[in-house]
């Protein structure tokens, strides 16, 4: 199983309950993204989940359970996965601006209670990692 990105580990919350990130990946999800420079369409306040269909014996059941999220979005298919698009509550919205610049001092009240204890001193968002299917000459630069 691979490494899960920082999104996946501290910017769920803003979609899932914590408890029930483990039944996500039980049921195929690979990690979560803050975007995905591979696709046709932006999607502005929004994480992805990268889910293996072939990871759960009973994925189509799930995957409509998926779709009744109220902050689901959309999805599309990524070669043999598929990429679920949801929005953030616009509570977030300034907190996920914050992650993408690694202001994490800078995040809400109602964010640090989902946070709650968690030691924020060696994290770093690194777009490499954080953003599906990254490419440098898409990313924009302070000052471009």
């Amino acid at each position: 199983m691979t490494d899960l990105t920082i999104t996946a580990r501290l910017l769920s919350p803003m979609i899932v309950r914590k408890e029930s990130f483990s039944m996500l990946r039980n049921h195929g999800l690979l990690n979560v993204y803050t975007d995905d420079y591979g696709h046709k369409y932006k999607y502005d306040n929004c994480l992805y989940y990268l889910f293996d269909p072939s990871k759960s014996s009973d994925y189509l059941k799930f995957e409509r359970t998926l779709a009744d999220f109220a902050s689901f979005y959309d999805w599309y298919p990524v070669d043999n996965l598929k990429m679920y698009v949801f929005h953030i509550n616009p509570v977030y919205g300034i907190d996920l601006v914050n992650f993408k610049q690694n202001r994490f001092d800078n995040f809400g009240p109602e964010f640090n209670k989902i946070l709650e204890r968690i030691n924020l001193k060696d994290v770093y968002f690194d777009p490499t990692k954080e953003i599906y299917r990254f490419s440098e000459h898409l990313l924009i630069k302070k000052g471009s």
